[in-house]
């Protein structure tokens, strides 16, 4: 009888230690699940704050793209600017130069 009582609380003892762990295991556990929602809820936001950042990118990369084509228009209309004066003068002065003969020669005869 007393080998049964022993092997009862023995049995009782590993009973109640194995109730302990599967307590603890159940907290952890929930501990665990917690962290993941919270890792998740991280991914989630890192996730719209790079969306929301490759968005900025692209809006820049566009207004970029959009200057550089206005500032090469305006590069462009400057050297014609720049260019049209010489043309007109020397148009100007090839005009001139045969009106000049021209009256030279009215002026001769």
């Amino acid at each position: 009888m007393e080998d049964e009582q022993r092997s009862k609380e023995e049995f009782r003892e590993q009973l109640s230690a194995a109730e302990k762990r599967g307590i603890k295991m159940t907290g952890d556990l929930e501990e665990l699940r917690t962290q993941l929602e919270m890792s998740q809820r991280a991914r989630k936001s890192a996730e719209s704050e790079m969306n929301d950042a490759a968005d900025r990118v692209s809006e820049l990369l566009a207004a970029n793209a959009s200057l550089t084509s206005a500032r090469r228009k305006l590069e462009a209309d400057m050297h014609n600017m720049q260019v049209s004066p010489r043309q007109s003068s020397v148009q100007a002065s090839s005009t001139t130069q045969p009106q000049r003969c021209s009256v030279t020669l009215n002026i001769l005869q």
